[in-house]
């Protein structure tokens, strides 16, 4: 009786050993899973994240060595998610020099790449970027190369490397490895394909983007696509298309709180009711971005300047020059902060890649090195002093190599710059002049875009050189050709054709817009101090204005027809500006 009881009891022991482990299985397994789930979804439902590593951190049971290392990367976003970077990175970084399971590794690299791009940290996260890159393009896709893809094609967007942007963020959407994958994936195309001129031929992937986004309640993603698609259709003048998503998605866009996407869209309002000649509409929506910039400090961001630009075109419309001119020295200082900042992204890149690649000629030459000596130690064991002077020799000989390539490089550059450009003033010659506005007007042409010519000559020169010498005339040429460079856009063409003799080509510029830069020109030159030469004189000049519209595409004709309207200007008393009337 006693034994058969004891048998019984400890069959019931048995039962509940085995139940209690399945119990601690399921859980482990479960742990797993959920740390999985949460991952795909933390930037659409942070809530979720925060509970789970809430009750993760309370529970009693091990986790395993995998498991702790997702937790422990799952806390270090959570910092990063909440603005505590310095933790964040620490962790990520840690995390990341840990290699034992491979998939998780990869997010966490992709993650602190992420973070580096955020904080700015652009050099670090080249240096963590282009091994991943080299190391992923050996490989055969696989679904935890996913999330580095996307990653990696914003740091490339990020630098305006939209070719090598677009190739990544399309593996990863063809890939199609979830739908939050998806929607990320897709509105980076769809940004990398716009600044391509690419768009116009994947519209439904990108309206198809948006869905799968606003399904996934990925405001974020969704209306950073809607910005992109919108800025496509304002720059094809389909404004009632850019009208109708801005508008619906404008209160979705604020409710996100994320200030980059609510400037980006009281921007793309702005420049919509513009183009729509709705003047007061577009300030209203112009002024909301600026004070939202100026904020958040948004120096050197894109869109930004492009406020400015069209709050100077606004001030233009309604003949407030005074104004325009303010903006468009803001519009200057922007731009000037926006190629500063690319310049620096694109010098922690050049930085990186360079240091990888000195890394592995290092390595090479170190193996080869290690050949050479254990060769020579074999054969010559009691020329090893030769040996060194050898080496010593190979390595001076590179570095002779390297100065002459350096000087022949900088020789060549300096003289393509002294063969297109005047020596004295510093823009291009007739020659090069002649060259980029042909280049510029077949553009134009081809895109049905309007060039307006402007030709300035400077009045009485030839008395200020008589009556004050070449210095003063050296001087005087100098200052206008600086005045006017400051009202000029990037994509000007402006060149001396010879003595006091200037010109402008302005591609997609209508004759309105042209006359009134030469106007201001004008100005610009009467209010030069001349007695900062050291002598006092008046200084005016005379301007002959045309465009595409009436003399063609063809640079001869347009100089042409622009000279006769300068000499219209010196014979109807000089120091003024006329266009070309086609007579």
């Amino acid at each position: 009786m006693t034994s058969t009881f004891a048998r019984v009891l400890y069959g019931v022991f048995l039962l509940l050993l085995v139940q209690c482990s399945e119990l601690s299985a399921q859980e482990t397994k479960s742990w797993m899973l959920q740390f999985q789930h949460a991952d795909e979804i933390k930037s659409s439902d942070p809530q979720y994240l925060s509970e789970l590593l809430s009750a993760a951190s309370d529970s009693d049971v091990t986790m395993t060595e995998q498991e702790d290392y997702f937790l422990k990367y799952l806390i270090a976003y959570q910092q990063a998610f909440n603005g505590q970077w310095e933790a964040a990175i620490a962790k990520f970084r840690t995390l990341a020099d840990d290699k034992r399971f491979p998939e998780i590794n990869l997010r966490v690299q992709a993650t602190l790449i992420n973070a580096f791009i955020l904080t700015h940290q652009y050099q670090e996260a080249f240096e963590l970027a282009e091994p991943l890159m080299s190391s992923l393009e050996l490989q055969q896709y696989h679904d935890s190369h996913d999330r580095v893809y996307r990653i990696l094609a914003l740091l490339y967007s990020k630098v305006g490397h939209y070719e090598t942007a677009a190739a990544l963020a399309q593996k990863s959407y063809q890939a199609q490895i979830s739908p939050q994958s998806t929607c990320i994936s897709g509105q980076l195309l769809t940004e990398a394909l716009y600044h391509l001129n690419e768009l116009g031929n994947s519209l439904d992937m990108a309206k198809g983007v948006i869905g799968k986004c606003q399904a996934l309640g990925e405001q974020v993603f969704a209306n950073l696509t809607i910005s992109t698609l919108s800025n496509y259709y304002l720059d094809e003048t389909l404004f009632d298309e850019a009208a109708q998503w801005l508008l619906e998605s404008y209160d979705s866009a604020v409710s996100t709180d994320y200030h980059y996407l609510i400037h980006r869209y009281h921007y793309l309002l702005g420049k919509l009711f513009f183009s729509k000649e709705q003047p007061e509409k577009a300030r209203r929506y112009l002024k909301a971005s600026v004070v939202l910039a100026e904020t958040d400090q948004f120096a050197g961001y894109e869109p930004l300047m492009h406020v400015y630009r069209l709050f100077a075109d606004l001030s233009s419309m309604q003949r407030d020059f005074e104004q325009s001119i303010r903006y468009l020295q803001f519009y200057q200082a922007q731009l000037e902060a926006f190629y500063e900042t690319m310049a620096r992204r694109q010098l922690a890149e050049y930085l990186a890649r360079t240091d990888m690649q000195l890394k592995k000629q290092t390595i090479a030459l170190l193996n080869k090195d290690n050949e050479l000596l254990y060769l020579q130690q074999e054969v010559l064991q009691k020329e090893t002093q030769n040996a060194r002077l050898l080496l010593g020799v190979f390595l001076l000989l590179l570095i002779i190599l390297a100065i002459c390539a350096y000087h022949g490089l900088m020789g060549r550059h300096r003289f393509k710059f002294m063969a297109e450009n005047d020596e004295l003033t510093g823009i291009s010659n007739r020659y090069h002049f002649n060259k980029q506005a042909e280049k510029s007007l077949k553009q134009c042409q081809k895109q049905g875009l309007t060039a307006g010519v402007i030709l300035f000559d400077l009045d009485h020169f030839k008395q200020i050189n008589d009556q004050f010498g070449h210095a003063t005339g050296d001087w005087v040429l100098q200052q206008v050709v600086q005045s006017c460079r400051n009202f000029m856009r990037i994509d000007d063409v402006f060149g001396r054709l010879g003595g006091e003799e200037f010109a402008i080509l302005l591609p997609n510029c209508h004759a309105d817009k042209a006359l009134m830069l030469a106007e201001i020109c004008r100005d610009s030159i009467e209010e030069i101090q001349t007695r900062q030469s050291g002598h006092e004189f008046l200084l005016t000049a005379s301007f002959g204005v045309t465009s595409s519209d009436s003399s063609g595409y063809e640079l001869k004709q347009l100089l042409s027809d622009a000279d006769k309207a300068m000499y219209q200007a010196k014979q109807g008393g000089r120091n003024q500006v006329q266009f070309f009337s086609g007579a």
